[in-house]
């Protein structure tokens, strides 16, 4: 009885959550991704739940402590997008405080895929995660996609692990 006890005390999240950088991991339990294929790679891993493939680095090129809109906005001089590709740009906000900028882009013959690229901050600890997926896969699926991973991410130490 005593295993069954402590069993019943530890909590049922952590067995539902992937570590996915020092700092982060992804509780998908209920979300689209839940039944993601997960592909570790040397960066980390990739995430896939056809036709949507995730992949995050963390820390990013570009990263600041000033808004992420700012760091979103170097991201694209660096990356330098055509201008025409972008369908859609937000800001997104949890009600603990966490936020988001995510950038939608469809690249048609540029590159032939659609792709969400998302800077999400928990407490002032920032990753990157993008999301693509086929061309003329709908905007508001990525739209989707990428908000359940924002919903999703969560810190594994209070205010990073440093």
């Amino acid at each position: 009885m005593t295993s069954l006890t402590l069993t019943a005390l530890l909590p049922a999240a952590a067995m539902a959550c992937e570590e996915i950088s020092s700092n982060y991991k992804l509780c998908l339990e209920g979300t689209p991704w839940e039944t993601a294929e997960i592909m570790p790679n040397a960066e980390g891993a990739t995430f896939i739940v056809r036709p949507f493939v995730m992949d995050y680095i963390e820390p990013y090129a570009g990263r600041s402590d000033g808004p992420l809109a700012g760091d979103l906005d170097q991201l694209n001089d660096f990356f330098d997008f055509p201008a025409d590709t972008l369908v859609l740009r937000e800001s997104l906000t949890g009600e603990d405080g966490r936020q988001a900028e995510l950038q939608i882009d469809e690249f048609g013959t540029f590159d032939d895929r659609v792709s969400a690229l998302m800077l999400v901050d928990i407490e002032g600890v920032r990753i990157q995660m993008l999301v693509n997926a086929d061309a003329g896969t709908p905007v508001e699926d990525m739209r989707r996609m990428s908000v359940a991973l924002f919903e999703a991410a969560d810190l594994i130490c209070p205010g990073g692990c440093y």
